[in-house]
């Protein structure tokens, strides 16, 4: 979903989505929304899919919940969220105003 926001960042520079493709801060607005795509995600889905993922319909074929995935989750993400801390350093967001 993060690149999602990039695409639409790029397709719609009228819409100040983020910073603008000549400006130094894109770099760093590149560099998080491939974290979050890279690093976050993969570390919240096996939570999404062995836990919040019951119906049926919405479970791929033969799959099973699997605790085990599940509670690795919640490690993985805080070992993320460690580095998203000491980013923001006190402040609101990672980059811009």
């Amino acid at each position: 979903m993060p690149l999602l926001f990039v695409v639409s960042t790029d397709e719609h520079p009228d819409q100040n989505l983020g910073p603008p493709p000549d400006s130094p801060e894109r770099e760093l607005y590149y560099q998080w929304a491939l974290f979050a795509a890279g690093e976050v995600n993969p570390a919240i889905i096996p939570v999404f899919e062995n836990t919040t993922r019951l119906l049926k319909g919405m479970r791929p074929a033969r799959s099973q919940h699997d605790p085990a995935m599940a509670g690795k989750g919640p490690y993985e993400f805080s070992h993320r969220a460690a580095i998203l801390t000491d980013a923001l350093n006190g402040r609101d967001y990672l980059e811009g105003a």
